[in-house]
C-alpha cells in the first residue's frame, strides 16, 4: 500500500526492531491467497518486550479486487499495533487503480491513524494521507503524470514507512521515448520533464 515518496501504509520491518535494535518475535501467522478476483493478505505478529518497549502485537489485513477490467482494482488495508500497556496505533486506507481507457489510468489512496497519544478525529484532515494521480503508462511515445499528495501533522501509521511529515505536493512529469533499431548500442532513449 505505496502512498508515493517511498512512503507505505505498511512496512514489515517495523516488526523486530526497535531503534535499530532486533526484538525478539515470540511467533506469527501469515496468509496470502487469491479467491476468484479477490486478493488476501493477513499477518499477525507478536514480539517480547524490549527495555521501555512492551510486548506488541502487529496485525494487517489486506483485501483488494478486481474490478471494471483487468487492470483495475479496489481495496482496502487495516494495521495495527497494541501493546500490553494499553498503548495502541490503528491504521486503515483505501485504495484503487482504475484504467479509464486506453493508456489513461487514474490512482487514488487514502489513508488515516489513530494512536493513544493523539486526538483522532476522523472527520479532519491532520490524521490523513491522500494521494490521486492521473497517468499515461506506455512503453514508447509520449506519457505523463500529473499527481496531487497531502500528509497531516498526526497522521502517523504504527507499521508503516513515512519519509517526510506534514506536506502538501504537486507534481507532473512529461515524457517521450523512443526506442532505436536493433542494430544501435542504446536501444531506449526517454526525455524526461519533471517538476
Amino acid at each position: 500500500f505505496e502512498l508515493g515518496g517511498g512512503s507505505s501504509l505498511f512496512y514489515s520491518r517495523r516488526i523486530g526492531l526497535y531503534e535499530g535494535n532486533p526484538v525478539r518475535i515470540w511467533g506469527g501467522a501469515r496468509v496470502i491467497s487469491r479467491v476468484k478476483d479477490w486478493d488476501i493478505g493477513f499477518l499477525d505478529m507478536q514480539t517480547a518486550s524490549f527495555d521501555d518497549l512492551p510486548s506488541e502485537n502487529f496485525g494487517v489485513l489486506r483485501l483488494k479486487r478486481r474490478v471494471f477490467n483487468p487492470y483495475s482494482y479496489a481495496g482496502g488495508m487495516i494495521t495495527s499495533r497494541i501493546g500490553v500497556d494499553g498503548t495502541y496505533n490503528l491504521a486503515y486506507g483505501l485504495d484503487g487503480i482504475i484504467r479509464l481507457f486506453g493508456d489513461e489510468y487514474l490512482t487514488v489512496r487514502w489513508a488515516q491513524s489513530f494512536r493513544d497519544s493523539a486526538v483522532n478525529n476522523p472527520f479532519s484532515l491532520d490524521p490523513s494521507r491522500f494521494l490521486v494521480y492521473w497517468e499515461r503508462r506506455k512503453q514508447e511515445g509520449f506519457s505523463y503524470m500529473f499527481a496531487a499528495g497531502f500528509h497531516g501533522e498526526e497522521y502517523e501509521p504504527g507499521i508503516g514507512l513515512e519519509r517526510f511529515r506534514d506536506y502538501w505536493v504537486l507534481r507532473e512529469d512529461l515524457k517521450y521515448t523512443w526506442i532505436s533499431p536493433e542494430s544501435a548500442k542504446m536501444q531506449t532513449h526517454s526525455i524526461l520533464l519533471r517538476n
